[in-house]
């Protein structure tokens, strides 16, 4: 909405790649939606194989491990998120800059819980090389989003006081 207003105003031109950019996450949020509830089926399906089978437990990894993967996923499309609004921050349209704070603030919650989700589900793991590699990728996702929705929340603020 921000970006349209802004456009709707001719404040500048450069928002028009920002919609593009903002609907292609908006899709893959969405499919990140699906993708999470196959992947917590998928979990149940294996806890359900008999026990005392090593299938069973490769199968339980196996999906615990997808299940990892896919909030791994949210969470980099997070951080493209956030560095979205921190450019829109200082773009769009001074009437309506407050959503792009409300936007952090929502994405960075989106972020931390999708960080969650990867550990609550590596805690499960019993392939420690899966976990340190998918571990290693979590660290620097959240080394990455490093003050990205402070930086388009401090810019927001300022806007609003000029």
């Amino acid at each position: 909405m921000v970006c349209a207003v802004g456009l709707n105003k001719g404040e500048n031109s450069s928002l028009q790649g920002l919609i593009i950019r903002f609907e292609r996450l908006k899709e893959a949020f969405l499919d990140f939606a699906d993708q999470d509830a196959e992947a917590y089926t998928a979990v149940i399906e294996a806890h359900r194989l008999p026990t005392n089978t090593n299938t069973r437990s490769e199968a339980i990894d196996a999906a615990l491990r997808h299940a990892a993967e896919v909030p791994l996923a949210v969470a980099k499309h997070c951080l493209e998120l956030l560095e979205l609004l921190v450019q829109l921050a200082s773009l769009g349209s001074r009437s309506c800059i407050s959503d792009v704070g409300v936007a952090a603030l929502l994405g960075k919650a989106a972020f931390d819980g999708s960080l969650l989700n990867v550990e609550i589900n590596l805690a499960a793991m019993k392939d420690n090389e899966a976990v340190a590699q998918i571990t290693a990728r979590k660290d620097d996702t959240l080394t990455r989003s490093a003050n990205l929705a402070e930086q388009a929340l401090s810019c927001v603020r300022e806007r609003m006081k000029s």
